[in-house]
């Protein structure tokens, strides 16, 4: 947000982090340009549409993801963002995080994410 982005919606399953999150927004001056979803980013991911039209836009922009390294399972989230109905569309980038320990990532997951 404060280089430029628009606005933000930030998930994420922990009370704390959500808190935390809001604060900063508050804090910044952004409040009004982020919304903060306490979820599993696996559940936002398959059902984002309640979001999306709160913000009116049809898919995000951009996706960025940055899971917990050991509590996440990455096929399993690559999944659930390549077989969203809503979350990204023609044009969308999805940003992902991961640990030097896996190798890399596939160059493909389904159809819609290609690696770089």
């Amino acid at each position: 947000l404060s280089q430029g982005m628009g606005r933000a919606v930030f998930v994420d399953s922990s009370v704390d982090a959500c808190r935390t999150i809001a604060a900063n927004l508050e804090h910044c001056g952004l409040r009004d340009r982020g919304t903060v979803v306490r979820e599993r980013a696996e559940v936002f991911f398959s059902r984002p549409d309640a979001v999306l039209a709160r913000l009116g836009k049809p898919c995000f922009d951009l996706v960025t993801i940055t899971p917990p390294y050991e509590e996440v399972d990455y096929g399993e989230l690559l999944n659930a963002v390549a077989t969203s109905e809503s979350l990204v569309g023609d044009g969308s980038l999805v940003v992902v995080e991961y640990p030097v320990e896996l190798g890399s990532l596939p160059a493909a997951v389904g159809s819609r994410l290609k690696g770089l």
